[in-house]
């Protein structure tokens, strides 16, 4: 298509980098009323995040099974949340390691450090 057609290539180049340029200014111009839904209480947000997440989960395959899926695992999490689980090493794993995190504090290597434990055991 580049060789045969190169004024519809250059066209959907164009109308793609037009669109992203209109789609940052109305967003810049909505920031403000976007930031506010920061300030709604949970509990008048968790019945239309739940919906639209229930509803996508749906529509993307068609089947029900993904519906079950993600109510067992939203269960499983408001479980794990209401019985306070969290992922913390037990006294028999001394060697629990943790993802790297985004924080160094050597200010001339900027990149993904490991924790100071971490850097100390590997090197």
């Amino acid at each position: 298509m580049v060789t045969e057609h190169l004024d519809i290539v250059w066209s959907l180049i164009w109308a793609l980098a037009i669109a992203n340029v209109i789609c940052v200014v109305m967003l810049v111009a909505a920031a403000p009323w976007i930031a506010k839904l920061g300030s709604v209480k949970a509990g008048f947000l968790i019945p239309y995040v739940l919906v639209l997440a229930l509803l996508g989960c749906y529509i993307y395959g068609g089947n029900w099974q993904n519906l079950v899926l993600i109510l067992v695992m939203g269960s499983i999490g408001y479980l794990f949340k209401r019985h306070d689980c969290r992922a913390r090493p037990s006294s028999s794993a001394s060697s629990w390691v943790r993802s790297p995190r985004i924080r160094c504090s050597n200010r001339s290597h900027w990149g993904i450090c490991l924790f100071p434990a971490a850097r100390f055991r590997w090197g």
